[in-house]
């Protein structure tokens, strides 16, 4: 299995699915995402039809705002090792 290039350098391999697990829980968890976006400034709404959310995915708006998630996340949820 590759390494998510997100997952912090000094999380061992053997922990990713704890990492993974914690980040699933994380972005799930809306006063977590109330907290990074409060701290960030980002805003996601879900996209209302399909043509919405092929619109965010060629814009990159969706994957900008997980790739900032996660970053937040990995400093203020999951922590140093």
């Amino acid at each position: 299995m590759t390494r998510p290039t997100l997952m912090p350098a000094d999380t061992p391999d053997y922990m990713l699915p704890a990492w993974l697990g914690c980040m699933h829980w994380a972005i799930g968890d809306d006063n977590v995402r109330a907290a990074f976006e409060a701290a960030t400034g980002h805003r996601y709404t879900a996209p209302k039809s399909g043509l919405d959310r092929m619109i965010d995915e060629a814009s990159g708006h969706t994957s900008a705002y997980v790739e900032a998630f996660i970053r937040w996340a990995n400093d203020n949820v999951w922590g140093p090792i």
